[in-house]
């Protein structure tokens, strides 16, 4: 069965990539602008939307280990449960625009300056990784 949905949204200009979709294996998630879009599947309708950043969304990402869902924003790191609501989110001193890995307990971010900031994904605790 073949679907479709058109989201519409509002804040920051994030174009579509790699990490604009996640699935939890029943649910389809969907960063654009500055939400985060939950989709049931096969029907594609809406089960919620959350504004996860004060800018924009970069990215989302299931953490099945977790069962929770990370969100990259340019303003905000933040940790999401399958029903929408907010576990925790964390800022940083500049703009997370540089880039963000995973690892198995921390998120690694880069900021505009290129300063590296670790984030703990069980409390959402930040520290610089520079030093």
């Amino acid at each position: 069965m073949l679907g479709s949905a058109i989201l519409l949204g509002v804040g920051g200009a994030t174009g579509v990539n790699e990490n604009s979709v996640a699935f939890d294996g029943e649910s389809l998630y969907m960063a654009s602008g500055d939400a985060l879009y939950s989709l049931s599947l096969p029907s594609l309708e809406l089960n919620w939307c959350m504004k996860v950043d004060f800018a924009t969304c970069f990215g989302v990402f299931w953490l099945q280990y977790r069962n929770c869902l990370l969100t990259w924003g340019e303003l905000e790191i933040g940790c999401y449960t399958q029903m929408g609501e907010k576990m925790w989110s964390s800022s940083g001193p500049d703009i997370f625009t540089e880039g963000l890995e995973l690892h198995e307990d921390i998120a690694t971010v880069t900021d505009f300056n290129g300063d590296v900031h670790n984030i703990n994904l069980s409390n959402g605790v930040i520290s610089s990784a520079n030093t």
